[in-house]
């Protein structure tokens, strides 16, 4: 069983490692080891230049392109159908996102 390790006490060199490791890119751990080495915070949820604010932008698109699928012409299948390829991509992108942050926040608290 891997160990977890707290990431306060991580270098930014092995922080960025990890990271690495994890997939996540390279600026990833600046911004992780300035939270929580200047600004003290403990909870992954309060750093607030990580993916949950592009979480947020892609929930905002989804529901925006879902407004324009209830406003569209029905009849308009080929319309429908890019709206709802954009939808999908949209949903796709959040989803992938959350499953990144959840794990990343699972391996490094």
């Amino acid at each position: 069983m891997e160990q977890k390790r707290c990431i306060s006490s991580l270098t930014l060199a092995e922080l960025s490692a990890e990271l690495k490791a994890l997939g996540q890119p390279g600026f990833r751990a600046k911004q992780i080891f300035h939270w929580v080495h200047q600004k003290l915070v403990t909870e992954f949820s309060a750093m607030t230049d990580q993916p949950k604010t592009l979480l947020a932008k892609l929930e905002e698109q989804k529901a925006d392109l879902e407004a324009q699928m209830a406003a569209h012409d029905p009849s308009d299948y080929e319309g429908l159908s890019k709206l709802n390829e954009q939808l999908r991509s949209v949903t796709d992108e959040s989803e992938s996102l959350e499953m990144e942050w959840m794990e990343l926040s699972e391996q490094l608290e």
